[in-house]
């Protein structure tokens, strides 16, 4: 019975023990695992800003020695030359001296000896000079680098001191209960400790008692049971008695985190009542003053500050704390970079593939045939069924007797790819022209002549007027009308040639054929205009003597040899009248004249300003004169006076059709040039400013801001430029009066209206960004001890000093706060101050370029950064449309 009772009780005191045992190793993994995190952090803290201390410190050290050894080796450098350039002089100086007297020989010996002791002795001077430089120059960069290195132990101690409040701010206000929960999980390891310690000890005590008892008597065995309970009674009251002393210690501890967190609360509201007590213009609030500030004021409380009685002055340039947010080096802050380098390849991959874009359209626009400009009839000639025929473009516009359009016949309709003239109308109605059937493209024989076609307009047909002609190459022809007999004029051969109505050739002879003949049938003579001078050749054209030249028929009118005109164009008999159309083949200037019947000078007849004529048609008792760059066909009557145009709709409908069609097709090519241009543009500047951008932010040296209300007391504010608004209207009218001058020169140089659309909007962006500047908030400066405070245009604040300071002209950065200083025509601060408090302080800092100032300002979407971007936006939409002017 006894041993069972052992069993049992010691069953009991292991089951108790392990349970004890259990719940204090939880507690314990939970404190380690809480303490290895926070400890984790702080080390990554501290290695990094120990890092970027130690590289900056390396930096400086390295620049300075590079610096001081570049110095050092330019001064050695200049004395060797400079050594140099003395020997040589004393040399040439020998060398002349050894040329003159001989009895100074002794003289120049001695003189060049002692020349050579002082140079010696310069030499040595120098070299001394410059030993002492080495040794002080080498003094001084140990000096630096002391400083440097003094600097280093400063910033880790400042480092260590920030570490040291980060974490008892931190202990003290944000992790409370997990302080209690360590020093919980410290008190309950220390009593585990002395607990294994006194069970060790218990057992070592046990164990010896019960060897001394299997050496003594079992009477000895009731006497250690007693004394082992005992001792557990005892273990367990003063375990009872700690874990009541400790369950006291924590009630209390959050009883003083309660009443502490009271006095802090009272405290912001204290703070906030002074505050808005100095704002008369505000009314007082009932609910509680809320600040987005993150941690409340403990200077009075540290100490830093001494508590003063009186109500703070407020500074002119002091800005409103509780509207303050600290600058944070957040996880999207620390990949920027990355993400400025995805963002480049897609830039760049955009910009490459508008500009294959941009090549591809702009290689068919260019490898496509011009468009075909519809400005007049290309020929004209008048039926005897209905009326005038009209080839424009690749179409035949017929008319009535009228000269009122009837129908629109394409050449495709009858089986033609291309018409020209000379076109006549037969006896039958039928229309005789050169052209090219498009069967005739399958035959590489006649692929590049023309052949005599003969159409029915009526039944949309046209065929070949004779195989027999097919080997003659036809610049010029007329036609029979008794007989409808073929007369060609063979200018490649220079031949003139007769063939039937079936197209045999009846004879053949050689002639001076011009270049572009044209032949006329009147009263039983071939007349031709001449290819020698300002002249018409006739012919006979009768079996017996065909070709035989009968006279040359000079045409020398007044005006024509002033205008030096030599050659006739065209002419044509109306009535009783002959027309010449007569022109310079230097400057192709040509007019019209009008002879009688036996070719005497009568007039010149009188045609509108412009008007060349190129083709003479006689219609009856009128004479029409066509010009293919003129819509209108000039009409003459048989007295020579001029009458109303003949105006086809139809070529007006089909002028404005095709017009309207090379319209939309200029402007789509256009439009989809520029906007390929304008992506790729837009494109390949971004890709250029993410990769500045990713590496501005390459070297992860962002730190967020300390709370502003531990030194908001001592801080000094600039104050902002008295005049600014002042200054900068003075700057909006000067350049509103320099943009209306402009705007008036362009008028005064008859600009278009589109021109003037985008004059003004390029003279809108600079308009907007000093608007956008005068409506933005300049920030605020503020100095604290050795420290610049900056606080951007949207109220970010940061505070640093040394190298974590940026400038650039007049731009400070703090890494993301950017603030404006101000120039001569946009003052920002009171230019005294500046250059008595502020501008030290940042020229201790470091001078970056251009690339970091306009990341830096894209970054914070400074004022001046979006007035830069909508004057170029604005100016790139001017470029756009003086692109496009050329389409309206």
């Amino acid at each position: 019975m006894r041993e069972e009772a052992e069993r049992k009780a010691a069953e009991d005191a292991a089951r108790l023990e392990a349970e004890q045992a259990a719940r204090e190793q939880a507690l314990r993994e939970e404190a380690e695992r809480q303490a290895a995190e926070e400890t984790a952090r702080l080390e990554a803290e501290q290695a990094a800003r120990e890092q970027a201390l130690r590289e900056e410190a390396e930096r400086q050290a390295a620049e300075e020695a590079a610096r001081l050894q570049a110095e050092q080796a330019a001064r050695e450098q200049a004395l060797r030359e400079e050594a140099k350039r003395k020997a040589a002089r004393k040399k040439a100086e020998l060398a002349e001296q050894k040329r003159r007297k001989a009895e100074e020989r002794a003289q120049l010996k001695a003189q060049r000896a002692e020349e050579a002791a002082r140079e010696k002795s310069e030499l040595a001077r120098k070299k001394r000079i410059e030993a002492q430089e080495t040794a002080k120059l080498e003094a001084e960069l140990t000096e630096r680098k002391r400083q440097a290195t003094e600097e280093v132990a400063k910033q880790q101690a400042i480092l260590d001191e920030f570490k040291r409040k980060a974490a008892a701010e931190a202990a003290k206000l944000q992790a409370l209960q997990e302080e209690t929960a360590r020093k919980a999980a410290q008190e309950i390891a220390q009593h585990q400790a002395e607990q294994e310690r006194k069970e060790a000890e218990r057992l070592a005590v046990a164990q010896q008692e019960r060897k001394e008892r299997a050496r003594r008597q079992l009477q000895q065995e009731s006497e250690q049971k007693r004394l082992v309970a005992a001792q557990d009674q005892q273990r367990k009251a003063e375990e009872h008695r700690k874990i009541t002393e400790r369950e006291a210690q924590l009630a209390a501890e959050k009883e003083a985190q309660a009443a502490q967190r009271k006095a802090m609360e009272e405290q912001a509201v204290t703070r906030a009542a002074a505050e808005l007590t100095q704002q008369p213009s505000l009314k007082s609030a009932r609910a509680r003053v809320k600040t987005n500030l993150e941690l409340p004021r403990r200077n009075i409380e540290r100490g830093q500050v001494p508590p003063t009685a009186t109500r703070r002055k407020h500074q002119a340039g002091e800005p409103n704390l509780y509207s303050l947010r600290p600058f944070r080096n957040t996880p999207e802050v620390r990949s920027r970079a990355q993400r400025s380098r995805a963002h480049m390849r897609t830039s760049f991959m955009t910009a490459a593939l508008a500009l294959a874009t941009l090549m591809i359209l702009l290689g068919r626009f260019w490898s496509l045939d011009a468009p075909q400009v519809i400005t007049g009839a290309s020929t004209v000639a008048i039926s005897p069924n209905t009326g005038p025929v009209l080839l424009a473009g690749n179409q035949l516009l017929l008319h009535d007797r009228s000269g009122i359009g009837t129908r629109t016949l394409p050449l495709a309709t009858l089986g033609l790819s291309s018409l020209q003239a000379p076109m006549v109308f037969d006896t039958n109605g039928e229309l005789i022209a050169l052209g090219k059937l498009k069967t005739a493209a399958k035959d590489p024989d006649q692929i590049e002549s023309l052949q005599l076609l003969r159409c029915d307009l009526d039944a949309a047909t046209c065929d070949l007027f004779s195989q027999h002609l097919s080997g003659i190459n036809i610049a010029g022809f007329a036609m029979h009308e008794l007989d409808r007999s073929i007369f060609i004029a063979d200018a490649h051969n220079g031949q003139l040639a007769h063939a039937s109505s079936d197209g045999v050739v009846l004879a053949q002879v050689s002639a001076p054929i011009p270049e572009n003949p044209v032949l006329r049938l009147e009263s039983g003579l071939l007349f031709m205009n001449s290819a020698l001078g300002p002249a018409v050749s006739v012919f006979r054209y009768d079996e017996k003597a065909f070709g035989q030249q009968l006279d040359e028929i000079l045409l020398l009118p007044p005006d024509a040899v002033t205008a030096e005109q030599s050659r006739v164009k065209d002419f044509v008999r109306t009535a009783s009248f002959w027309w010449v159309s007569m022109y310079n083949p230097e400057t192709n200037n040509a007019a019209l004249y009008r002879f009688d019947g036996q070719w005497n000078f009568v007039e010149r007849a009188e045609l509108p300003p412009g008007t060349q004529p190129q083709q003479l048609i006689s219609w009856g008792q009128k004479t029409l004169v066509r010009d293919n760059s003129q819509l209108p066909v000039q009409r003459f009557n048989a007295n020579g006076a001029p009458e109303v145009p003949l105006i086809s709709d139809l070529l007006v409908t089909l002028a404005d059709e095709q017009h309207r069609a090379t319209l939309v097709q200029g402007v789509a090519w256009r439009i989809s040039a520029i906007l390929c241009a304008l992506v790729s543009v837009i494109g390949l500047c971004i890709g250029i400013v993410q990769r500045l951008r990713g590496l501005v932010y390459k070297s992860h040296r962002e730190r967020g801001a300390t709370p502003v209300d531990e030194y908001a007391e001592v801080v000094h504010w600039v104050d902002p430029a008295p005049d600014r608004m002042m200054q900068l209207r003075r700057t909006g009218i000067s350049y509103a009066l320099m943009a209306l001058a402009l705007v008036l020169l362009a008028i005064g140089q008859s600009a278009s209206a589109l021109q003037l659309t985008a004059l003004l909007l390029g003279l809108c962006g600079p308009a907007i960004a000093l608007l956008l500047v005068a409506r933005g908030s300049i920030g605020h400066i503020g100095i604290f001890q050795e420290q610049l405070l900056l606080v951007d245009h949207n109220n970010m604040y940061h505070l640093g000093a040394g190298p974590r300071i940026a400038y650039r002209g007049p731009f400070l950065l703090l890494d993301d706060v950017v603030v404006f200083t101000g120039s001569r025509s946009l003052p920002a601060f009171a230019a005294r101050q500046l250059h008595g408090g502020v501008t030290p302080l940042a020229e201790a800092g470091i001078k970056v370029d251009r690339n970091t100032l306009l990341v830096k300002l894209l970054q914070c979407r400074h004022p001046i950064a979006q007035g830069a971007v909508a004057t170029v936006v604005l100016l790139t939409i001017s470029c756009a449309l003086l692109g496009l002017q050329g389409i309206f």
